[in-house]
């Protein structure tokens, strides 16, 4: 597993707290929920990713494995030129 990347999905928005928790993943808040992307070495790294979420009493919603290559989210592009309108 050297080098995956995963997306975990949490509900709710993010506020500092939450955000210094995870200083060591790509935060981003989408609509009620905030989306971890941490790039993790090996499967101890990606649990303890998990157990900070544990830990913090947040809700999961979703974990995703991401394909080495980040792909084009052709809805978040569609978003992204809906608000530069």
């Amino acid at each position: 597993m050297p080098g995956q990347r995963y997306e975990i999905i949490v509900e709710g928005v993010a506020g500092p707290g939450v955000r210094a928790a995870f200083n060591d993943c790509l935060v981003e808040v989408r609509c009620a929920a905030t989306r971890l992307r941490p790039n993790v070495g090996d499967e101890a790294a990606f649990y303890a990713v998990l157990d900070r979420v544990r830990e913090l009493g947040l809700t999961l919603l979703e974990v995703h494995q991401l394909d080495a290559e980040p792909a084009v989210d052709a809805e978040v592009d569609a978003e992204e030129d809906v608000r530069s309108i």
